[in-house]
């Protein structure tokens, strides 16, 4: 999620890595020069919806770990609807504060068409790679015989050495005299 606040771009990222929440934030002016540096973040999450996982409110301190990015995370698995309240600490100025939501979690579960549906689907792709193999098999064979067919054809005929029907007489020499 991304929002402007106070003269800052902010683009907040919740990504699940098993048993915790990695919170991402990053802070980018959009007017130049800043009037007031952002000095830390803070994020408190609120669940949105009735999802599995923790629940309530949790607040975490973002440690910075270059200008403009700062990192944290979430104990416990979040899953469902969230809402995180991103307070922006700054120089000079009171703080800025951006509510994002954010959603997190496995998702819906397939329904019984769908898992039907996906069976018969595998079970298809699986018929015509068997149809496609055989019909490559035979193209084969058939290409096999072919060449077969076209030796024996352009062959010379060397029977007839063999063949009793068939008679050789020496050519008569001519002498001139």
């Amino acid at each position: 999620a991304h929002a402007t606040v106070d003269g800052l771009f902010v683009t907040f990222e919740a990504v699940p890595t098993g048993s915790s929440q990695r919170l991402l934030v990053r802070t980018e002016p959009v007017i130049r020069p800043m009037s007031a540096v952002v000095t830390g973040v803070e994020v408190e999450a609120t669940a949105a919806s009735a999802g599995q996982g923790v629940t309530g409110v949790e607040r975490v301190a973002l440690r910075k770990t270059e200008e403009g990015r700062y990192e944290g995370s979430l104990s416990g698995a979040r899953e469902g609807d969230w809402q995180a309240t991103l307070v922006l600490h700054r120089t000079w100025s009171n703080d800025s504060v951006v509510v994002v939501p954010w959603s997190s979690g496995v998702g819906e579960q397939p329904t019984a068409l769908e898992r039907t549906t996906s069976a018969l689907a595998l079970l298809l792709l699986a018929g015509m790679a068997s149809v496609l193999a055989l019909l490559m098999a035979r193209l084969r064979r058939r290409a096999a015989d072919l060449r077969t067919q076209r030796l024996r054809d352009s062959a010379p005929n060397d029977d007839s050495e063999h063949d009793p029907d068939t008679v050789t007489r020496p050519r008569a020499e001519a002498t001139s005299r």
